[in-house]
């Protein structure tokens, strides 16, 4: 395996933290999780951490802010639109529709006395009036009414009966009906205007009779004349939250005028309001948003009067849907079954009567439930998800029973040529594919029908052998099958996701008995899988509502469901403020039924889990393994919802409940699955945040040795949950400002001595283990901890800061080191710190040395965390030549300007990530700067006697230096009036809760190191000696790999084919400085000493794309058998960033995770500074184990656990005992075969050995590979020579080790010198063979390790070429031909191809290449700002041919394998048939 390519990047690791492709949570806009891909292997950085990080979960949506208008980064640079839908999707706060519809007017313009006159009168609320008794038959037709809208509501619901009413009357009624409702329930007012002959008129008058109905009554006479009255008036009478139906002829006329009506109605109050502010409160400009109105028919159509229909067909589909929907059906020609003709003859109206009378109410309810899913599902797929939810759900029951017989009144008037019209407008759904659901539903039900029914004799036997097609059923057993769609045509409106176009059918179903079960397991599926946007638009849908009823019926049988749809619904700030908002006043929190729900839930999963683990053994009883798995993902699911309660309620006192679940958390805590202590652990980090703490602190101590033994965890998660949970024991720090919206956080005077031990204790042992840590996500935790310290133990904090930059001092100036470590003893002896007290410091002083490497972590946010409070805490230093008391009056301006910035500058040279400008980059420490600080010791000793003695632990109330950053200079003022706890990691937890547990669920819940484990240093070296299995797809995955590198160079070792076969010649725009091949795709990655990782496809010779990251030495593929490309970057500074992205188009890789995995500042003595663009470090990968060491410009080898990211194990590179000292690491291998030892290559022409297993931290063996031993004196000496005749002062540096595969014995090595040698491990004296490879020496050398192939090029060697404008000469690559006679300077390299086989070397092929030159002239070689462009060769990865370039130019050469069709060794195609990846 060669350092410059890799054969696989496969994880081995069973954490959680690595997610299946199949159930991740990048499938989609509005979705989670998804998936019908294959299982391919994981990466290391594939944890659902970094596929958030890839497409950002808490960004699909602004509306995770809290409820109130905390928009944060998030929100920022929304544009109108979408401030508008987020407005529009949050309609449920505006207190619109918070109480249901409790008020109805039933406006009834018939006058049958006269009507009857003129027609035959038909039904009117399925009554047919009598001629003889009009006024009787009135009275029963409103009666009949009154009815038919109470059994729409499920609540009391007060019915006004305002028969043939005059203007007086409807104006009494309407004020009257809202002023019983108030000002934000719905009042439905239904009017029917079936009496009077005059339509609506365009400006939007509606018409009544110049008597009332009583006062007709009374009188013996009727009306005699109509009366008109203006929509704007009505509209004003009834309030805004008023549902109009209007069943009149020319009805539009009204939808058109309410437009405008409500619009001037608005403008009319918010004139008032601006007059008078109280105005707003009584009467909103909401009539707009409010308002909504169902109409009969279009403007210029009239109602239809249809055989067999009632005439108040509009009003009965409205109130009676189920009833109009059988009758229409029976009127349907063409029945969508087969079976008995005779049997689909239309009904006669009896029989139809009949048949209503003989149903059941059960039977009724069946079809009614099944009808309401049909027309909610099409409203849902129709318009817009606010309006759905103010139609079908915020505005009560009686309005959306309205809205879904609306939909029915389309489908029966439209196949009349009547179009009805509404506001919100709903599209025709006539066509609609679920309306030939329905028809199936009623064309079975009408097979199964009784030939006749008894006259005057109710019987509703004939139903017992009734079998009904359920809509309903067929719908859930699709849902809870994998892979089944919706059976609708239509495709789902925008933003709609599959599992979201089903949602009425489930929340209808959820409120039914007979399928309560499986719906509620539908919708914890479909809400599972939604992101924050998409369980924005599911509350639209209803399911807040249904998941508050099933919540409240406690049923045993959906407990795990219910918990679980309250899991996914807690990620959406609404349903928090559903679920908690009682759990603010209530007197006690545990007496809430919610949260007494969940507190007793997760008692009894957490028995089950520790019963499962006594009494059985989950390996051999699956039945057990399955209980333990659900009462798992049940814990899990139940500590985010009381932690979500917690963090909701906080600022309140409730003893009992924070007892509860601490009790609870020990438990968690010590299980072994890793997802169960991370939420006992955040958990417990939200109640301690929130809540007050016990008042004995013995309650919680032994959480927090469970905490610290989670540090230890492989897991990243384990880890920062740890730290999240654990900075809640720092004390918090005072706040200076009174008015503290969440005063519990305050409550504080002073962190008292025992609490300031017990947090640098913490500290201390957490300190240790920052400088390890490869997680970004960690290293923010423990960044914000930190700072915490530091400003709860500010007693300390400001004298270990002084004591740690002069000990920084002494790095740079040791000449100095007599002088500063007197005048830190001097102050320590003036102080009398001894003991504790120089604990404590030193304490202090690590911590900051964490923050010194965290100010300049690769992480912008870990950086940005320390800015401002390392900035506050050196403005203190710069401030303290005056006494506190007149530092309130000091300022920037009265300060000494040489003070300010000598102590700006200290700050840049100890935390380099505080310089402010590029003229701080280059700063040097002077003897000036110790003196100052020096001559501030007397300062230090007042201030740190006067807050020891006073308040250890107040707050910093520092001033800011001036910030020149962001383009504007910000003055000194106090920055921190309050302290809040910062929850990020608990709310991106919390967002990615159902990804994790769909990783869990796929890969296997326990974690590699469970908190029993042992300590880093007793476990590392099983760790590292023994390489992690992983299960049996994983190890087929590695074996079918590695019999595709055994395979490939069959051809090229046994049949010897030449290595003159010319691939391709590419020119690129941008010169390379080394480039790597993929293994499998035709892409090239290329780096050229600038910011851009480069991407060509070598098949078309043409640019793909570009990364920007900092300046970029080399790149090299990982995992190259996955969809996604992944790429690890270095970085000049000895960072190391992890892309991923698909690999169709590389401009969308972005950055997924970053590290500092090798300090380059602490490199050994003598170094001298690189030319831009040369390589600082170097590394290598070993799949199998997940392990990348790290060498370079350092006195260490780092070895990094990639799939826990963090660092193992150190090596101590200067221990090697020959060599020189200072010299670098230039090349280093892992061994291919077990991972155990890896190999590496100095600058000096040392060769170094190390063994993982052994506990020692030095190099197991040492030799020289730039020389030939020839000579062992006895005593310990060797004499050597190289064998050749080489020019002095070359160059030893080692630019190639290489190891067969295979033979794990053997070594090659190539060194600068242009020597080659072969080793074995058994006797290093000297080599088994030898070569000159180049008398110019090496440039560079590439080596193939599963053919045994070494490719070195030469240095360059300049010519001046006369070049005709003629063919290239023979033998050479891709020479560009030049204008005739042209003297032109070029370079020329010698190439040459080795082949090293059980030790012996031979050559391949050796020719001498020319290219144009792209070096810098000499004057600028030793610039370090300039980039040199050696010559490089990189072998492929896998097939057999090579590339060789310089500067703009690249040759790729093969041995002749790959070149034909799919059938070809060498082709893709084969490869991946070979792989069994087809």
């Amino acid at each position: 395996m060669t350092d410059q390519s890799s054969s696989g990047w496969v994880t081995t690791t069973s954490s959680y933290a690595s997610s299946n492709p199949n159930q991740g949570i990048n499938s989609g806009p509005g979705m989670a999780g998804g998936g019908g891909s294959r299982e391919r292997p994981l990466l290391a950085w594939a944890g659902v951490r970094h596929q958030g990080s890839m497409r950002d979960i808490g960004d699909s949506s602004g509306l995770s802010g809290r409820v109130g208008g905390e928009g944060g980064a998030e929100g920022q640079g929304k544009g109108a639109g979408a401030e508008e839908e987020e407005k529009n999707m949050r309609f449920d706060l505006d207190g619109a529709g918070a109480l249901h519809c409790s008020q109805a007017v039933l406006i009834t313009c018939l006058h049958l006395s006269h009507e009857m006159g003129q027609r035959d009168v038909g039904m009117y609320g399925w009554t047919t009036p009598l001629a003889k008794d009009p006024m009787g038959s009135m009275i029963k037709i409103m009666k009949q009414y009154s009815g038919h809208i109470r059994a729409l509501s499920k609540h009391d619901l007060s019915c006004r009966s305002v028969p043939d009413p005059s203007k007086t009357v409807i104006q009494h009624h309407l004020q009257r009906a809202r002023l019983a409702a108030g000002q934000n329930s719905y009042v439905a007012v239904i009017y029917n205007g079936h009496g009077i002959q005059e339509p609506p008129t365009e400006q939007g008058e509606l018409w009544c009779y110049d008597k009332g109905f009583d006062e007709c009554l009374q009188s013996g006479s009727g009306p005699s004349e109509y009366i008109p009255i203006m929509l704007f008036d009505v509209m004003a009478w009834a309030g805004a939250s008023t549902c109009w139906v209007w069943d009149c002829s020319n009805a539009g006329r009204i939808i058109r005028a309410a437009h405008s009506e409500a619009e001037e109605i608005d403008n009319q109050y918010r004139a008032a309001a601006a007059q008078n502010p109280n105005i707003a409160k009584l009467h909103p400009p909401v009539y707009s948003r409010r308002q909504i109105h169902f109409a009969a028919c279009s403007a210029g159509q009239t109602i239809p009067r249809v055989h067999g229909m009632p005439d108040d067909l509009f009003t009965a589909c409205l109130t009676t849907p189920l009833r109009i929907a059988l009758l229409f059906h029976n009127l349907q020609t063409f029945p969508l079954t087969k079976g008995d003709g005779g049997s689909f003859i239309p009904r006669t109206h009896a029989y139809m009567a009949a048949l209503w009378e003989n149903m059941s109410q059960n039977l009724k309810d069946r079809l009614w439930y099944e009808l309401t899913a049909i027309t909610h599902t099409i409203a849902w797929q129709t318009i817009e998800g606010w309006e759905y939810q103010k139609l079908f759900g915020a505005s009560g029951d009686v309005v959306g029973n309205f809205a879904s017989g609306f939909l029915l009144s389309q489908r029966v008037l439209g196949a009349y040529k009547t179009t009805p019209e509404s506001i919100p407008s709903i599209p025709s759904s006539t066509g609609h594919a679920l309306w030939t659901t329905w028809d199936l539903i009623l064309d079975n039900l009408f097979e199964q029908l009784p030939k006749y029914f008894d006259e005057g004799v109710v019987d509703t036997s004939w139903e017992k052998d009734l079998k009904l097609v359920s809509f309903m059923a067929d719908q859930l057993e699709s849902i809870t099958t994998a892979g089944q769609l919706l059976h609708v045509t239509e495709a789902p409106r925008s933003g709609m996701t599959p599992g979201l176009t089903r949602l009425p059918i489930i929340c209808s179903a959820a409120m039914t008995s007979g399928f309560r079960v499986q719906a509620s397991t539908a919708l914890d599926s479909c809400l599972r899988a939604l992101d924050v946007r998409g369980l924005a638009h599911a509350v639209q849908g209803g399911a807040l509502d249904v998941a508050a009823r099933l919540l409240e019926l406690e049923d045993p049988e959906i407990k795990a469901q219910v918990i679980s749809i309250w899991s996914s619904l807690v990620r959406y700030d609404v349903a928090v403020l559903a679920l908690a908002k009682d759990g603010l006043s209530a007197d006690r929190l545990t007496e809430v039924p919610a949260v007494r729900f969940f507190l007793s839930a997760l008692e009894e999963s957490l028995g089950q889990e520790g019963g499962n683990e006594d009494d059985h053994d989950p390996t051999s009883d699956s039945v057990s393994q399955h209980s333990e798995e659900a009462a798992t993902t049940l814990i899990i699911q139940t500590a985010a919802v009381l932690s979500t309660i917690a963090n909701h309620v906080k600022g309140r006192t409730a003893p009992r409940f924070v007892l509860r679940t601490i009790s609870m958390v020990g438990v968690m805590l010590r299980s072994k699955n890793a997802l169960v202590q991370q939420w006992g652990a955040l958990l417990i980090a939200e109640v301690l945040g929130s809540l007050d703490r016990p008042e004995e602190a013995g309650v919680i101590d032994g959480a927090e040795v469970l905490l610290l033994r989670m540090i230890e965890s492989d897991s990243v998660e384990s880890r920062a949950t740890a730290v999240y949970a654990l900075s809640r024991w720092v004390p918090l720090p005072l706040s200076t400002a009174g008015s503290d919206p969440h005063p519990h956080n305050y409550r504080r005077t002073s962190s008292s001595s025992t609490e300031v031990n017990a947090s640098l204790e913490l500290a201390g042992k957490l300190v240790e283990h920052a400088f390890d840590e490869g997680s970004s996500l960690v290293r923010r935790e423990l960044t914000r901890m930190f700072v915490h310290v530091l400003q709860v133990c500010m007693g300390h904090t400001k004298l270990a800061t002084w004591v740690f930059i002069l000990r920084r001092a002494i790095l740079h100036l040791p000449e100095l080191r007599s002088k500063i470590e007197g005048a830190i003893k001097a102050t320590g002896s003036r102080l009398g710190i001894i003991g504790d007290q120089l604990k404590k410091l030193k304490v202090v002083q690590r911590v900051l040395d964490a923050l010194r490497v965290f100010s300049f972590d690769p992480d912008a946010q870990v950086s940005a965390i320390v800015f401002t409070p390392l900035q506050e805490i050196l403005v203190t230093l710069a401030s303290g030549s005056r006494h506190e008391a007149d530092a309130a009056t000091d300022t920037v301006e009265t300060r000494k300007p040489d003070s300010r910035r000598c102590w700006e500058a200290l700050g840049s040279l100890c935390f380099p990530g505080l310089a402010q400008d590029a003229s701080q980059e280059g700063l040097r420490w002077t003897e000036e700067m110790v003196d100052h600080l020096i001559s501030s010791a007397e300062m230090m000793d007042k201030s740190f006697k006067a807050r020891t003695s006073s308040r250890d632990g107040k707050r910093l109330q520092g001033r800011h230096m001036t910030r020149r950053s962001s383009g504007k200079t910000i003055t000194d003022t106090d920055t921190r009036s309050d302290w809040r706890w910062n929850t990020d990691l608990f709310d991106k937890t919390k967002l990615s809760l159902q990804a994790y547990l769909a990783a869990a669920r796929s890969r296997g819940t326990i974690d590699r190191s469970s908190p029993q484990s042992h300590s880093q240093s007793q476990c590392l070296p099983e760790k590292v000696v023994t390489s992690y299995s992983g299960d049996s797809k994983e190890r087929t995955f590695i074996m079918r790999h590695r019999l595709l590198e055994d395979s490939l160079v069959v051809a090229e070792q046994q049949v010897g084919l030449p290595w003159k076969w010319r691939m391709k010649d590419i020119t690129s725009p941008d010169p390379w400085t080394t480039m790597t091949l993929h293994s499998f795709h035709p892409i090239i990655m290329s780096c050229n000493g600038s910011n851009e990782i480069l991407f060509f496809d070598w098949g078309n010779a043409k640019k793909t794309g570009s990364i920007n990251l900092n300046i970029i030495t080399s790149a090299r593929f990982v995992d190259e058998l996955h969809e996604q490309i992944v790429v690890v970057a270095e970085i000049n500074n000895g960072d190391i960033h992890i892309l991923a992205g698909p690999s169709g188009d590389p401009n969308q890789i972005k950055p997924i995770a970053c590290f500092h995995a090798l300090d380059l500042d602490v490199a050994v003595s003598g170094h001298h500074r690189r030319p831009r663009g040369q390589k600082r470090m170097v590394n290598t990968w070993f799949r199998s184990s997940g392990l990348l060491c790290v060498g370079g410009q350092s006195d260490k080898i780092n070895v990094w656990d990639c799939p826990a990211e963090r660092c193992v194990k150190h090596e101590d590179r200067l221990g090697s005992g020959i060599g020189d000292r200072r010299a670098d690491v230039t090349t280093l291998i892992t061994e291919p075969v077990s991972g155990n030892l890896i190999l590496s290559g100095l600058s000096d022409g040392t060769l170094q050995l190390y063994d993982l297993r052994q506990a020692r931290k030095t190099a197991l063996l040492s030799w020289r590979g730039d020389v030939i031993v020839v000579a062992h004196d006895g005593d310990g000496c060797y004499s050597h020579h190289s064998g050749f005749d080489l020019p002095s002062g070359r160059s030893s540096a080692m630019k190639k080790v290489g190891v067969i595969l295979g033979e794990s014995k053997n070594i090659t090595s190539a060194c600068a010198n242009g020597l080659i040698n072969t080793y074995d491990l058994r006797k290093l004296s000297e080599p088994i063979s030898s070569v000159l490879a180049h008398q110019d020496g090496i440039a560079a050398a590439s080596f193939q390790g599963h053919s045994g192939l070494l490719s070195t090029v030469s240095n360059l060697e300049r010519e001046n070429v006369f070049s005709p404008a003629a063919e290239p000469q023979s033998g050479s690559l891709g020479q560009a031909g030049f204008p005739s006679r042209i003297r032109t300077q070029s370079v020329v390299v010698e190439w040459a191809i080795h082949r090293s086989a059980l030790g012996q070397l031979s050559e391949v092929t050796k020719e001498r290449i020319t290219f144009p030159d792209h070096s810098p002239s000499p004057s600028l070689e030793e610039d370090a700002d300039s980039v040199i462009f050696n010559p490089y060769t990189v072998f492929h990865p896998l097939r057999p041919f090579v590339s060789i370039g310089h500067g703009n130019t690249c040759y790729l050469r093969g041995c002749g394998v790959g070149e034909g069709d799919d059938t070809d060794s060498g082709s893709y195609s084969f490869l991946r048939s070979q792989a069994g990846l087809d």
